[in-house]
């Protein structure tokens, strides 16, 4: 009962907060376009970063699993008005965290899991864990990315290759969702990483990796946040959407989008390759 009282009380100051973005969905709202003229605008959507139970808890869908209404593959996230991208923090590092991390415990054995993180090398910018990490109680997203970093060396002479290459392809998906600029080629890598995973994941099934909270062993794979990175791809299309058609247009007087949208690309990248030669040029 309390929990769901605490679910109403904070759908009811939603209410309150965003009254204002419903009044302007609903009755429109005076807003100017690019070249400067006034027009009545719907506003629909709001960004909001969320983990996965407040995913279900902002859309009513309660029970285990993703919620009915999240699409597993090929969309984005786009929840009662709620538009739901994809988050570093809580969609991948907790996920190593909560799956993978427990995964290669099991496997490998906990005494010798935290005594391969005790004996590595200090290093600098890097958390040291000298009583290993199965006894840590409040891990930060910082020592979540460490860990990220350790893992597939800890790991990689005490489980099947498998299993290795199961957890090594995760991180890989973790470092190139998070590059500076993402091509096509990226993403192409991305979902293949992705599929290698799922080639070898009935291996830590196999191998005991997988329980569930009363030591059971689990042979289904119902992971929220394994199915969330399906839509990384699709997000990253519509993000650079945004960045490649709908930025350039705000400098635009409405005709011919297609050259003058490639002329303003041209210029922004001379500009990049400009300040990159500047920035590496020897001080005069």
């Amino acid at each position: 009962m309390q929990g769901v009282l605490e679910a109403c009380l904070i759908h009811q100051c939603l209410d309150i907060i965003l009254e204002p973005l419903k009044q302007a969905a609903c009755i429109r709202c005076m807003m100017s376009d690019p070249v400067g003229n006034l027009r009545y605008c719907f506003t629909p959507l709001a960004l909001y970063i969320v983990d996965i139970p407040k995913v279900a808890m902002l859309t009513c869908q309660f029970g285990d699993g993703l919620p009915s209404n999240i699409p597993h593959a090929h969309e984005t996230y786009h929840l009662s008005g709620i538009f739901l991208t994809p988050e570093a923090l809580h969609h991948w590092h907790h996920e190593f965290y909560d799956h993978d991390v427990q995964w290669c415990i099991r496997i490998v054995g906990v005494q010798e899991l935290d005594f391969r993180f005790s004996i590595l090398q200090p290093l600098v910018t890097f958390q040291h864990f000298k009583r290993g990490i199965s006894t840590l109680k409040q891990v930060t997203g910082r020592a979540q990315q460490d860990m990220q970093h350790y893992i597939v060396a800890v790991i990689a002479d005490a489980t099947p290759l498998g299993i290795v290459r199961a957890v090594w392809v995760l991180m890989d998906f973790c470092y190139l969702s998070q590059a500076v600029t993402v091509d096509g080629t990226q993403c192409q890598k991305i979902l293949d990483a992705l599929k290698t995973f799922h080639d070898h994941k009935h291996e830590i099934i196999a191998h005991g990796g997988y329980w569930g909270a009363k030591s059971k062993d689990i042979i289904n794979w119902y992971i929220p946040k394994l199915k969330l990175m399906q839509s990384v791809v699709p997000s990253i299309y519509q993000v650079t959407h945004i960045t490649v058609i709908k930025d350039p247009a705000e400098s635009m007087n409405n005709q011919n989008y297609d050259p003058q949208i490639c002329q303003y690309l041209d210029h922004v990248e001379k500009c990049r390759h400009f300040h990159t030669a500047m920035s590496i040029a020897e001080p005069q």
